[in-house]
C-alpha cells in the first residue's frame, strides 16, 4: 500500500513546485497521513468535489485545514474529468507561486 509523503509539497517554501503532487490512486487524508485504498463516490453522505492546482495535492489540503481548526479527514478520489483543464491564473499568490484555475475545453479528458 503507497503511501504520500506529507511534509513533500511545501509550497509556502517552494512555491515553483506549484501546484503540488496529486496522488497517483484514491486514498483517504487522515491526519498526519495518507494511505491508499479503495473509496466509494459519496462516502457517508460527503459530496464529490473536483480539485484543481494545488487542492489536488493532500500535504496542501492538511495544512490548509489544519491552519482553520477544521478535521484532516478528506477521502480523494481519482476520477477522470470530461470537458475540463486547468491553466495558470494572470497573477502571482502572495506565497510567489502562479495560481491554477480550471477552464471549459470541450472533448479533453483531465
Amino acid at each position: 500500500m503507497a503511501q504520500v509523503d506529507l511534509n513533500a509539497d511545501d509550497l509556502a517554501t517552494r512555491p515553483w513546485e506549484y501546484p503540488g503532487k496529486a496522488p497517483e490512486h484514491s486514498g483517504l487524508l487522515a491526519g498526519g497521513s495518507y494511505r491508499q485504498m479503495a473509496i466509494k463516490p459519496g462516502l457517508d453522505g460527503r459530496q464529490l468535489v473536483v480539485a484543481v492546482g494545488s487542492n489536488a495535492s493532500p500535504a496542501v489540503m492538511r495544512r490548509k485545514l489544519s491552519r482553520r481548526g477544521v478535521s484532516t479527514v478528506i477521502p480523494f478520489v481519482t476520477a477522470e474529468a470530461d470537458g475540463i483543464g486547468a491553466a495558470h491564473s494572470a497573477h502571482v499568490s502572495k506565497a510567489g507561486y502562479v495560481a491554477a484555475a480550471p477552464f471549459p475545453v470541450p472533448g479533453r479528458k483531465t
